[in-house]
């Protein structure tokens, strides 16, 4: 099923101002702590990108040779034709910048993508990796361009409400508080079967044998099988199974 899409999975590289404020520390331990954490989550961050992107590739390789588009927040190093073979461009990856999700996914994504010159020959399926932050950029941003492209799709003869679907996976270990503008985001009726979001233990809980069937089945409960607009949720369904149950047998 994944050949009936186009896929683009766009990454989060931006890095939290909250790991970049200096403070007046109280004793030295403090701030070698602080410092040790915001290195550690950026690590992880860096790891878990990586081995996802490869990973998707590697899963959407059977279904489209040809590969698919990668594309970054603030970086302007994305690559068109990605396949499991080509994913070196990822190894100097560095997270920098401002998190303006809502922003950035309407610039780089739906407007070249989904906008109202594409032509498009095939659904896209927009895989966003993020650990849901939001920085630099107004409160509800991101729901308001989802809305306002899913608007636009239904508006448009040629394409329909099911032409684009979003998959958004957490990333990062420090997420708890970030999980709230995604959380939001799945529960929003507006986009809600358009949208799905893989929230905590997100994808750096895919190697603990006791979370990685909890992120199974909420991949599984979130690809709703309905059919709504043009495209069956059921196809959706299977291709996100397809792209976890490949992610658990490589863990």
């Amino acid at each position: 099923m994944l050949v009936l899409y186009d896929v683009v999975v766009f990454v989060e590289d931006g890095s939290p101002q909250k790991y970049a404020i200096v403070k007046d520390w109280d004793t030295e331990a403090q701030e070698k702590e602080f410092h040790e954490r915001a290195e550690l989550e950026r690590t992880t961050r860096i790891l878990t990108i990586k081995q996802t992107v490869k990973r998707i590739c590697e899963v959407y390789d059977y279904a489209n040779v040809s590969g698919l588009t990668v594309r970054f927040f603030n970086q302007n190093r994305g690559r068109k034709n990605v396949t499991p073979s080509k994913c070196d461009f990822l190894d100097g990856l560095k997270l920098q910048g401002l998190l303006r999700f809502g922003t950035e996914l309407k610039r780089k994504i739906l407007d070249p993508f989904v906008g109202q010159d594409c032509q498009m020959e095939k659904p896209l399926l927009v895989i966003v990796l993020a650990s849901g932050e939001v920085e630099g950029e107004k409160t509800g941003l991101l729901e308001h361009v989802i809305i306002n492209c899913l608007a636009n799709c239904v508006a448009d003869p040629e394409k329909g409400r099911g032409v684009v679907e979003f998959q958004f996976a957490q990333v990062g270990r420090d997420i708890d508080q970030a999980a709230t503008s995604l959380r939001n985001l799945d529960n929003d009726v507006r986009v809600g079967d358009r949208v799905s979001c893989l929230l905590r233990p997100g994808l750096d809980g895919i190697g603990d044998p006791g979370l990685k069937w909890q992120i199974v089945y909420h991949g599984y409960c979130s690809a709703r099988s309905q059919v709504i607009g043009t495209m069956p949720l059921s196809l959706w369904a299977m291709l996100i199974m397809d792209f976890l149950s490949t992610i658990l047998r490589m863990s």
